[in-house]
């Protein structure tokens, strides 16, 4: 895992989960890449939000897994990322960077344990890329 320059807002793009009571709702977002797909990298971009004063990594994940399958249900699927073991530091607004080896047409991102909002909890992405070989983002236009 590397953390790269800081993302610009944009704030077009993006996930946010339903709000929870506890931080301990499994809450996930998963693209369709349309076909298999040759997986070099994965990039996950925080959110920014002023609610509640948070900004830079507004609801990213404290603890989460990224999984890759080549079947909707994640039905032998596999773990690319494990981060679920232990609480991630919120990455403000750096990229967080994976290299992976895998193939596959459905990348999803599991929030194991939520962010703090105020009183509540929450589970944000700005932006999700899923790089293939060729540096190519094929999550630019995922389902």
């Amino acid at each position: 895992m590397t953390q790269t320059k800081p993302s610009a807002k944009r704030p077009e793009f993006g996930y946010h989960s339903k709000i929870e009571k506890s931080a301990d709702k499994a809450k996930w977002v998963q693209v369709d890449l349309g076909e298999r797909v040759d997986i070099k990298k994965i990039v996950l971009h925080a959110s920014h939000d002023d609610y509640n004063g948070i900004g830079a990594g507004f609801g990213f994940p404290v603890r989460f897994q990224v999984i890759a399958s080549n079947r909707a249900d994640l039905s032998r699927s596999q773990v690319l990322v494990d981060e679920s073991g232990r609480d991630f530091a919120n990455p403000g607004l750096l990229a967080v960077e994976y290299g992976v080896q895998s193939s596959a047409r459905y990348i999803r991102v599991k929030a194991t344990k939520l962010a703090l909002r105020s009183n509540d909890y929450i589970f944000a992405l700005a932006e999700l890329e899923i790089l293939d070989g060729t540096g190519k983002n094929r999550a630019l236009k995922a389902k």
